[in-house]
């Protein structure tokens, strides 16, 4: 069976709309992950960072406050919690496309 240039337009044109469709369907459920991947590790590096600064003002590890400043060391901390919020999103992101991945091979099994 031989297909037309413009039957073979037409079902371009045809899939192309279907995909976009999709696209714009699952786009905003995308950006809901996002924004929820992006204010948990916020979230979480936020914590972190507040332990590493009761640290150095409690004082119960006599060394940090030996070796640091205060300013110094939350300069430290400010700086691993930058890198904590990437890893974490670097994580949950590949974790949740793995998972999205292993849904659309159905690895989770059927009824």
């Amino acid at each position: 069976m031989k297909i037309k240039k413009s039957q073979l337009r037409r079902i371009i044109a045809e899939e192309k709309a279907r995909l976009q469709r999709r696209l714009n369907e699952t786009g905003a459920d995308v950006m809901e992950v996002d924004d929820a991947i992006d204010a948990a590790a916020e979230d979480i590096a936020a914590m972190w960072f507040d332990q590493q600064m009761a640290l150095f003002d409690e004082g119960d590890v006599p060394e940090i406050q030996e070796r640091n400043s205060r300013e110094s060391w939350e300069t430290q901390a400010r700086r691993g919690s930058d890198s904590l919020v990437s890893a974490i999103k670097s994580q949950i992101r590949g974790a949740y496309e793995d998972h999205e991945q292993m849904m659309q091979e159905a690895a989770f099994g059927g009824d």
